[in-house]
């Protein structure tokens, strides 16, 4: 097989699997809404918010590892490799270990609501879920980052499958569970054991606590909409804004295919060169690629979910068709905002992608908050926060990437 062929199949084995993964998570979240109502939904949509911020276990460790791993590579450092991956392992695993004894603690004594015990245990298998595709993806290893997608996608699926004959949130959180731990096998040959470096886990945190810290905030971004919900509204409401949801996730399909293919390529060509200018035709094509994409996919959702998922098959979820149209269409400008965030997060100003994530979270939340308290608007107007604050994270992207460019091509001359 040639080089080329090669490189073609494991692209074409990405997108199969991310395919797989993202159709069987919509058929899952369908059914579970479908099976067990906007009030028990509201608890699964809680607990996965707690989920999402299984990157804060490790400080950003992981985070780093994806981004020097790939850049180490480009610079020929392969001892520099190992150590990364090795620290990287033992700091997940050590936080994991004593997230579970905490986790364990708090079952025994305060006996917490459902929704904190379901997403705290779904907090750690994401934790090492990121690390086991955060190492595949900075080797390129492209195939068999593909088939942990598409596999995790089919055990999602027998879930589905169990949780229509039985609906139940403890078959749903298992299924979700070993969707994200049961592969592991897949990247343990990527593994490089050696001890604990403590210097390079300072680095880690010197260039994955930004990272991090950005990727909680985008996480926020993405998911304050649900606050908003919480704060102002019901665990039933939240139930009911679940096609907005899922309408969302379905629309970042493009941008995470895209980032997860051209991001380590940034940060290896980055580490051979150590030249903003040499990539800038790479970032030219993420920002139209991943523009092209949200466009395509949001149009095919609107359709999907508003035409035929929620007249016949989430009748009870009928107030979320105009979040849903609003959703997609704030997954535009996010789109084009997420292709200069890789770039930042490269070449080490992720504070620019901080600054200008934190400035959307905030608009995202006094507008929603003031559109339902004040206006009365409900679901819309939380949707319409989500839109306000995409528009203004793409134009401050914009903007930064900008006064960037202007700036490297000043210390040129």
């Amino acid at each position: 097989m040639s080089i080329k062929t090669q490189i073609t199949s494991e692209r074409l084995t990405l997108v199969a699997g991310v395919l797989i993964n993202k159709a069987s998570l919509f058929i899952f979240t369908i059914a579970l809404a479908r099976t067990l109502g906007p009030e028990l939904m509201g608890i699964w949509q809680t607990a996965i918010l707690v989920a999402s911020y299984g990157s804060l276990l490790t400080l950003g460790v992981v985070n780093g590892m994806g981004r020097d791993v790939p850049y180490f590579r480009g610079a020929g450092d392969m001892l520099a490799v190992r150590n990364t991956i090795s620290t990287t392992f033992w700091t997940t695993t050590a936080a994991s270990i004593l997230t579970g004894l905490a986790i364990l603690i708090i079952l025994l004594v305060f006996n917490p609501s459902q929704w904190l015990t379901l997403g705290c245990l779904l907090l750690i298998a994401r934790a090492f879920n990121a690390f086991g595709r955060t190492l595949l993806r900075s080797f390129q290893d492209f195939k068999n980052l593909g088939l942990y997608e598409g596999l995790s996608g089919l055990i999602i699926l027998g879930a589905t499958m169990i949780i229509i004959v039985k609906p139940s949130l403890t078959v749903a959180g298992v299924g979700y569970t070993l969707a994200l731990t049961i592969l592991s096998p897949l990247w343990f040959r990527r593994l490089s054991l050696s001890h604990f470096q403590h210097r390079t886990y300072l680095r880690l945190l010197k260039f994955g606590t930004p990272i991090m810290l950005a990727g909680t905030l985008f996480t926020l971004l993405t998911a304050i909409d649900r606050i908003v919900i919480l704060a102002t509204m019901s665990q039933q409401d939240l139930g009911i804004y679940t096609p907005a949801i899922t309408a969302l996730n379905l629309a970042a399909l493009g941008p995470s295919i895209v980032s997860t293919y051209v991001y380590p390529k940034l940060a290896k060509e980055y580490g051979r060169t150590n030249d903003l200018g040499q990539l800038r035709p790479l970032i030219l094509k993420i920002m139209q690629a991943n523009t092209g994409l949200a466009i395509v996919i949001a149009a095919a959702s609107l359709i999907t979910l508003n035409l035929i998922v929620i007249p016949w098959l989430l009748p009870a979820y009928s107030d979320a068709k105009w979040p849903v149209a609003i959703s997609l269409l704030a997954s535009i400008p996010l789109a084009f905002a997420m292709s200069v965030g890789d770039l930042f997060n490269v070449i080490g100003h992720q504070f620019r992608y901080l600054r200008n994530i934190l400035a959307a979270v905030l608009i995202n939340g006094i507008v929603g908050f003031a559109l339902v308290q004040y206006a009365g608007l409900g679901l819309i107007g939380v949707a319409i926060g989500s839109l306000a604050s995409t528009l203004s994270f793409a134009a401050l992207q914009l903007w930064s990437y900008s006064a960037l460019k202007r700036s490297s091509q000043c210390e040129q001359t």
